[in-house]
């Protein structure tokens, strides 16, 4: 089906703006579709393995130390190895 045939269609789930948004650029953003409890408790999970991870010197079960974490106050500097700066 083209953009336009889906989009002639009535709308269910998205608004008709949120479908005419997602074809122009490719995506569509729905506020609070993901309740807020649930993105403490992933920010909360992933702080603690990123603590965790800090003192990981070689590769076990839960972590790989072929990525090293950068410190947010050298990420503007950094630059990856497919040419990608920040």
């Amino acid at each position: 089906m083209t953009p336009e045939k889906i989009l002639s269609c009535p709308a269910r789930v998205l608004s008709q703006a949120q479908r005419e948004q997602y074809f122009e650029v490719g995506y569509v953003m729905v506020e609070n579709l993901i309740p807020a409890n649930v993105i403490d408790q992933l920010v909360d999970t992933t702080d603690k393995y990123l603590d965790r991870s800090r003192s990981v010197m070689q590769s076990d079960d839960t972590f790989d130390d072929r990525g090293r974490f950068i410190p947010a106050d050298q990420i503007q500097n950094f630059q990856f190895t497919f040419g990608t700066s920040f």
